[in-house]
């Protein structure tokens, strides 16, 4: 069988269910394929780096699987290497729990094949899935028990780790907490450009993608994730869209140390 290549697409908070899923499916299909998770050190380094090695991962997939809980779904990361499996015709694996159901799922995920963590064939099922991708004829056998409880350990330290989704929050998220997953060095670095000079300037997507020799697709990507935890002001004029550091932006930069 030739080697295949599986991409776990998750959150940071939730990084231990994909560690129990990623050795599991290594090892059963021990030799036959690669599952590479971006918060496992063995699969990004320190020093590493972080965009660039994801970006390769996507690229050499032939399968993916995205962990869909009512925390990830709305983060941007995720729909984004989501729509680069899309793009890539990937066959794509949405792994549904803690408040996601396959029936809830939102589109886009919901075109994909859809599985409920939670279902008491939800094994069965992965495996069967994963070997008509395989184009194997019988699967290897697995202690299912053992492997139920591992996932459900990871389940309930999830349940204790991770924030609530922001729809359901009764106070406001402290910034530094999400910097470490949710804000990669790209952000934080156009976010300091912003804060440059005495005055707040307003910047263009195209500006800060020549700044920093990188696409202005990639760029507007970096934008989002600022934008969409309010450290940035989206501003439009003449047809044109350009971003501005507001004062939750300065604040987190000075909280982190950078300014």
């Amino acid at each position: 069988m030739e080697k295949k290549n599986i991409f776990i697409s998750h959150i940071g908070e939730e990084a231990s269910l994909g560690i129990v899923l990623k050795d599991w499916i290594e090892s059963t299909f021990s030799g036959n394929c690669d599952v590479f998770l971006s918060s496992d050190i063995n699969d990004i380094a320190a020093g590493d780096k972080w965009f660039d090695n994801i970006d390769e991962a996507l690229n050499d997939s032939n399968i993916m699987i995205v962990l869909c809980s009512e925390n990830s779904i709305s983060r941007p990361w995720i729909n984004f290497e989501a729509g680069c499996g899309w793009i890539k015709e990937l066959p794509i694996i949405s792994i549904c729990y803690l408040g996601v159901s396959k029936s809830s799922l939102p589109e886009p995920l919901s075109r994909f094949q859809n599985l409920n963590l939670e279902d008491d064939n939800f094994i069965s099922d992965l495996f069967l899935s994963l070997k008509k991708h395989f184009n194997l004829t019988k699967i290897p056998k697995i202690d299912k028990k053992e492997m139920e409880t591992e996932l459900n350990r990871a389940l309930e330290q999830i349940k204790t780790e991770a924030p609530l989704p922001k729809s359901k929050e009764k106070h406001k998220i402290n910034v530094q907490e999400e910097k470490i997953t949710d804000i990669p060095g790209e952000a934080r670095d156009a976010l300091l450009l912003m804060s440059k000079g005495r005055k707040t300037i307003d910047v263009t997507p195209k500006y800060l993608a020549e700044m920093f020799g990188m696409s202005e697709q990639k760029m507007r990507y970096f934008l989002d994730i600022l934008h969409e935890h309010k450290l940035v002001e989206e501003l439009s004029a003449f047809g044109q869209i350009s971003y501005c550091l507001n004062s939750d932006g300065r604040k987190y930069l000075f909280e982190n140390g950078l300014l």
